[in-house]
């Protein structure tokens, strides 16, 4: 996408002061997915002569990645995907220890924790059904700052209601975590509607994010609102100007922005969900600006190159003509 292109993005970044949550791991999952996208479009690259490196480097960092937050796992399944498409049984052969078995190796450590301590197999950590079940209730609403408003927070939640501690203690955080998953299940079951509604709602926050639906800009912050707001819209050209530049480049962060949100459109909407992939939307949306200003550049160029040569010609003609020429 060019420098350019980055210090464009970058600004309208600082101009917006997106909030940033600090004591949540968004920031950090941020910063490795973005390294990760990098030296993975390297590695697609099958003239790289750090090819064999780069698979190891990539497989380190989303070993990593997937610790520091499983919600990147359905990305990184899904390049994986794209590299047994790609390379058939080559990739079995070249690339399953690095991409594959390393990855496990670099998680392995909390799994066998986690199995000591829970004594049940667990990855690395299992609270979807609490999460589904808090979002998914006849309470509920579309972000969780609504549902703190309503109380509907305080009455579900283990964390806020004596009663579903309680449960915990008594299960334990894994019987806990599939009563509540069985819960959220029966009740999607029996409101469809509401589901889907909800569903749609978070799918409106994540992208222009907002805890009013009804009015958008009703709890401040109007120039982040309106940036971010302008920036996503634009984003969807500056996908398309790349995958014409780069069709690998434009696969690549389309994986990003089509399966990482997917969970977060069942769970209530709460801002930080969206950070992970926030700087891949702002160095999207600044791809069409970038390029209308590079065509008003070449354009003017082209006029003043003109202009010039008209210019130069007209100086360097001879004042009287031969009587040939006349």
């Amino acid at each position: 996408m060019g420098a350019i292109n980055g210090i464009v993005g970058a600004s309208i970044w600082i101009v917006a002061k997106p909030r940033i949550v600090y004591n949540h791991d968004e920031l950090y999952v941020a910063i490795l997915l973005a390294v990760a996208c990098c030296c993975y479009r390297r590695y697609l690259d099958e003239r790289a002569q750090e090819h064999r490196r780069l698979a190891w480097l990539l497989g380190s960092l989303m070993g990593f990645l997937i610790l520091t937050s499983q919600s990147v796992a359905p990305i990184y399944t899904t390049w994986l995907a794209w590299e047994v498409w790609r390379r058939k049984h080559a990739f079995f052969k070249r690339s399953l220890v690095p991409l594959v078995l390393l990855p496990v190796v670099i998680i392995a450590p909390w799994t066998i924790r986690n199995y000591l301590v829970f004594h049940s197999f667990t990855p690395i950590r299992d609270n979807f059904g609490l999460e589904l079940s808090v979002s998914n209730n006849d309470c509920a609403r579309f972000g969780i700052s609504a549902n703190q408003r309503t109380g509907c927070f305080e009455n579900v939640h283990p964390n806020k209601n004596v009663d579903e501690a309680r449960k915990v203690m008594e299960l334990g955080e894994i019987k806990y975590n599939a009563l509540r998953l069985r819960e959220a299940r029966l009740w999607i079951s029996s409101h469809p509607a509401r589901f889907i509604k909800l569903s749609v709602m978070r799918f409106i926050a994540f992208w222009m994010p907002t805890e009013n639906l009804n009015n958008p800009y009703a709890s401040g912050r109007h120039l982040e609102r309106a940036a971010i707001y302008l920036i996503t819209l634009l984003s969807v050209f500056g996908l398309v100007i790349l995958c014409r530049r780069d069709i690998k480049s434009g696969v690549l962060l389309i994986s990003c922005l089509t399966v990482f949100p997917l969970v977060y459109y069942f769970i209530q909407f709460e801002y930080r969900y969206r950070y992970p992939i926030m700087w891949a939307t702002f160095l999207l949306g600044a791809l069409p600006l970038t390029a209308c200003a590079r065509q008003l550049w070449e354009t003017l160029a082209r006029s003043l190159g003109v202009r010039e040569a008209e210019s130069q010609i007209k100086f360097n003609r001879p004042a009287t003509l031969p009587p040939l020429m006349r």
